[in-house]
């Protein structure tokens, strides 16, 4: 019986580690789109690979009260942007580190950027 409930408790937690990776994204989005604020970013000539599947995505950088923070845009092709041309990024300003491009969102949010 000991051993039977171990594995449950085992299984419980790698769903509810799953649940919260996937729902990291979903709360992300909705405190962006509700208390975000927009900045322009800067294209850099880095680019990150995050997956073999998908191409390279350039990063970009904001700078939010003297400290800069980086962010992978979804720009994929380094002919459509080059270094330092900006994109519109949203950001929390009680969680600066919590940013996304614009772009990311699948609606169209009303945004002018600063």
């Amino acid at each position: 019986m000991k051993r039977l409930l171990e594995g449950k408790t085992g299984l419980l937690l790698l769903l509810l580690l799953l649940v919260a990776l996937f729902s990291k994204n979903f709360i992300i989005k909705v405190a962006l789109k509700s208390y975000g604020t927009c900045v322009y970013g800067v294209l850099t000539s880095e680019t990150i690979r995050e997956t073999r599947a998908r191409s390279s995505s350039i990063v970009y950088q904001i700078v939010i009260k003297g400290k800069t923070y980086e962010g992978v845009s979804d720009i994929t092709d380094p002919e459509f942007k080059r270094k330092g041309e900006e994109i519109c990024i949203l950001y929390l300003s009680s969680f600066p580190f919590i940013h996304r491009p614009v772009s990311f969102f699948e609606v169209p949010i009303n945004c002018n950027c600063k």
